[in-house]
């Protein structure tokens, strides 16, 4: 082999190997955790509340973003209603690319609760929406016939970037 051709070799070889070292997704932008938390106070002094750490994963395009949720929602019931159904407390996590949702999940509890997951573009498309934003609202539901629970009246939506 010449002179040329080892050095084309030598060339290729570190490229492919260059080209196969993982990067670290901090090396451009890094995970960013944030906290949130949201309230809302119902009839007969009802209040539901969540709150934690919103963890913005760092990802590259065409990768999936994606936004962790960690922490709790909790129900206080000073008792003055006598109610028919146990009020719940529903947190509620929308995660928004530009105006357009793309996924949507709901945490319930009749006390309190632990809140953990992952927030992901549910979509065809390819590559996937990028999650720009996540809002957080905090509401009193009732329990359905089907065990689900349906918030019934919520708080004001609070909005992370």
């Amino acid at each position: 082999m010449g002179t040329t051709s080892a050095r084309l070799v030598a060339s290729l070889a570190l490229a492919a190997a260059l080209l196969a070292a993982p990067v670290p997704a901090s090396a451009t932008h890094p995970d960013r955790l944030q906290p949130f938390q949201a309230e809302h106070t119902g009839v007969c002094g009802v209040v539901s509340a969540t709150e934690g750490t919103l963890h913005w994963y760092a990802t590259h395009s065409p990768e999936p973003s994606a936004v962790g949720v960690e922490g709790y929602v909790k129900l206080s019931d000073p008792g003055i209603c006598a109610f028919l159904v146990a009020p719940t407390a529903v947190a509620v996590f929308t995660a928004y690319s530009g105006e357009r949702v793309v996924d949507r999940e709901l945490v319930s509890t009749t006390s309190s609760g632990k809140v953990s997951l992952t927030l992901t573009p549910d979509s065809p498309w390819y590559p996937s929406p990028q999650i720009d934003r996540v809002e957080v609202t905090a509401c009193i539901g009732a329990a359905r016939w089907d065990d689900g629970v349906t918030p019934s009246e919520c708080g004001k939506p609070v909005s992370y970037p």
